[in-house]
């Protein structure tokens, strides 16, 4: 398979994950209570109140953050046609998500630490708990995208690598560097 190939598969699973169950009737969760710690690593790591329900809500993105000194930023507002990361952040916090799927070009232009803390975290940062993140060519503009995993820490996998695999209720997920 190519690198495509296994992305549309994360990506189909995503979307398979976020529908299960549910036919054009399917109503909005309610915001969730309680609030969750920073993503288990690791292949048997699942998450205790998403195995006790038998709904599971992923939410797969990409592309999603403007570079802070792009004319369009506007603190993530953005612009008619550019650099609208906080609301994506908002609807994607509206489906009350068990799992974020960061699916590479999170951080444009060029995925430094200080792009990640200026953009990124200003407006998707409430969701890190939640995310799964995979790097993609943009985190790869310094070589080793060290502003990618200095910024996701842990969930982003074993630093130099950017693939892993977790569970989540009874789901298996296989994260794969984009890059």
């Amino acid at each position: 398979m190519t690198r495509s190939d296994w992305l549309a598969v994360v990506v189909l699973l995503a979307v398979s994950a976020s529908c299960a169950g549910y036919g054009s009737d399917r109503k909005a969760r309610p915001p969730r209570t309680t609030t969750a710690g920073a993503p288990p690593t690791g292949s048997t790591a699942t998450s205790s109140a998403v195995a006790a329900s038998s709904e599971l809500v992923v939410v797969a993105t990409g592309d999603i953050a403007c570079d802070p000194d792009h004319r369009h930023y506007r603190d993530g507002v953005g612009a008619s046609h550019n650099c609208h990361q906080k609301a994506t952040a908002d609807l994607v916090r509206a489906q009350a998500p068990d799992a974020v799927l960061p699916l590479g070009d999170i951080q444009y232009e060029s995925g430094t630490l200080d792009a990640f803390r200026a953009s990124f975290d200003r407006t998707w940062g409430a969701l890190k708990p939640l995310m799964r993140p995979v790097p993609g060519n943009h985190e790869y503009v310094l070589a080793g995208a060290p502003g990618y995993f200095d910024y996701f820490g842990a969930a982003a996998g074993p630093p130099g690598k950017g693939y892993y695999s977790y569970g989540i209720g009874s789901w298996h997920f296989i994260a794969l560097n984009s890059n």
